[in-house]
C-alpha cells in the first residue's frame, strides 16, 4: 500500500530561528503518516540548532526515525543538501528550506503520482506575511506559461533550462535512488543547487513531473538567499548564478539564440547597475527600474513564445 512507503522530510536549515518552528509544525501535521524526519543544519549562527533539538524532543514521537545533522562550518546549500539526502532511509526524499511550509497534504499529492515517476514537483503558492501578522498570498510557481516545460519529453526539458530556467525547487520530490545515481548536488556552485540537479536529471533521461496542485507555501519578502528586504539583490547568490551559467551553460547555447543572449545582457546590465551604481538599495527607484527593464524583456519574449510555441 500507498502509505507503507517510507518518505523522508529532509528540512536544510542555516540561521532559520525566526520560521523553523512553522516548517517543523507542518511537517508534523502531514497526512501522510509514514515519515521520517531530517534536520541538517549548516552551521547557524543564531538558535536554529537548540530550538530544532526541543521541537525533537517533545514531537520526535511522531515520526518513524529523526535526525539532526550540524556542521562545524558553513559549506554552502548543496553540500548542506547532500548531507541530509544521503542520511534519508526513505524511498522518496520532499525537501524543504528552514522558512517554507508543507500543505497538510503535501506529500498524500506527490505521492499519488509517484508510481513510475522519479523526480516530481508540485505547485509552490508564495506568500508573505504582512504588519499585521497575516499571510498574504501572492503568486504561483510554476506559472501557467512555464507549466508547459512538463510536458515535455527529457532532452527538450534539459534544453529548455539552459536557456530559460525557472523556479520550481520549492515542491520538489526526488527517489533517493536518483539522488544516488545522478551523484547528488552539484557543490561546486555553493549557493545555486537547484538547476544543476533539474540539467543533471534530464541530461541522463529522467523527466521531471508536475503535479498541478499546491503543495507549499514558498515565504517571500524576506532575508534568505534569494530575497533580501533592503537590497535589490543577494550579491553572493546571483555572482554563482552567473558563474554556473557562464561555465555550463553557456557553451551549449548556439549562438543564434538571440533571447537567451538578450536576456543574459539584460540581467548583467541590471544587476551591476543596481549593485555598483545605485549601491545595492531597494527604494522605490531601483524597484521602478527593474519593473521597467522586465516588461520589455517579457514583451520580447512574449512575442517569441506567440511565434514558436503557442
Amino acid at each position: 500500500m500507498e502509505q507503507d512507503i517510507l518518505v523522508s522530510v529532509v528540512v536544510i536549515t542555516y540561521n532559520s530561528e525566526k520560521y523553523i518552528l512553522e516548517t517543523l509544525e507542518s511537517i508534523k501535521t502531514q497526512s501522510y503518516k509514514n515519515l521520517e524526519l531530517i534536520i541538517s543544519d549548516d552551521c547557524s549562527k543564531d538558535d536554529t540548532v537548540m530550538i530544532c533539538r526541543d521541537w525533537l524532543d517533545k514531537e520526535g514521537e511522531r515520526f518513524i526515525r529523526t535526525k539532526l545533522i550540524t556542521s562545524p562550518c558553513n559549506t554552502g546549500i548543496p553540500a548542506n543538501m547532500n548531507r541530509g539526502y544521503t542520511e534519508a532511509r526513505g524511498v522518496w526524499i520532499k525537501g524543504i528550506a528552514g522558512d517554507d511550509i508543507l500543505l497538510p497534504t503535501c506529500i498524500d499529492d506527490l505521492m499519488s503520482i509517484s508510481e513510475g515517476n522519479s523526480v516530481l514537483t508540485g505547485i509552490s503558492q508564495s506568500f508573505y506575511v504582512n504588519e499585521l501578522g497575516k499571510r498574504v498570498l501572492t503568486r504561483e510557481y510554476p506559472t501557467t506559461i512555464e507549466c508547459s516545460f512538463f510536458h515535455l519529453p527529457s532532452e527538450k526539458q534539459y534544453k529548455r533550462l539552459l536557456v530559460n530556467s525557472f523556479n520550481f525547487a520549492p515542491g520538489s520530490f526526488i527517489r533517493k535512488e536518483l539522488f544516488l545515481i545522478l551523484g547528488g548536488y552539484d557543490e561546486h556552485f555553493r549557493y545555486l543547487e537547484d538547476l544543476p540537479f533539474w540539467l543533471k536529471c534530464t541530461a541522463n533521461g529522467f523527466r521531471i513531473v508536475l503535479l498541478n496542485k499546491p503543495v507549499v507555501l514558498y515565504r517571500t519578502q524576506h532575508d534568505s538567499m534569494v530575497f533580501q528586504r533592503k537590497c535589490s539583490y543577494n550579491v553572493l547568490f546571483y555572482k554563482c548564478l552567473f558563474s554556473f551559467r557562464k561555465n555550463i551553460v553557456f557553451s551549449q547555447v548556439p549562438w543564434y539564440n538571440i533571447l537567451f543572449w538578450e536576456k543574459e545582457l539584460l540581467d548583467r546590465a541590471v544587476f551591476f547597475f543596481f549593485v555598483y551604481v545605485c549601491h545595492n538599495r531597494n527604494n522605490r527607484f531601483t524597484r521602478l527600474v527593474k519593473s521597467v527593464s522586465t516588461y520589455f524583456y517579457f514583451q520580447s519574449y512574449w512575442n517569441w513564445l506567440k511565434k514558436h510555441l503557442l
